[in-house]
């Protein structure tokens, strides 16, 4: 009952956050695109109802695009 839309944000970006640099680390450096490309869709899709034109532009003019090339 608590629990606010800020606060369920802040948890999920934190923790994907910590999911990037703990694969990040254990890839050595050697980051596989698509995998990258995953956790920026789950972030626009979480900022998707606070700021949806941002985030379908970025969806339509960066990570479209950027997902056909791989």
């Amino acid at each position: 009952a608590e629990m606010k839309i800020r606060n369920v944000l802040i948890h999920a970006f934190s923790e994907l956050n910590e999911l990037k640099e703990s694969y990040r680390i254990a890839s050595g450096g050697n980051i596989n695109p698509k995998t990258m490309f995953r956790i920026l869709e789950t972030l626009i899709t979480l900022l998707n109802p606070i700021i949806p034109l941002f985030c379908q532009y970025q969806w339509e003019s960066v990570l479209v695009p950027a997902l056909k090339k791989c």
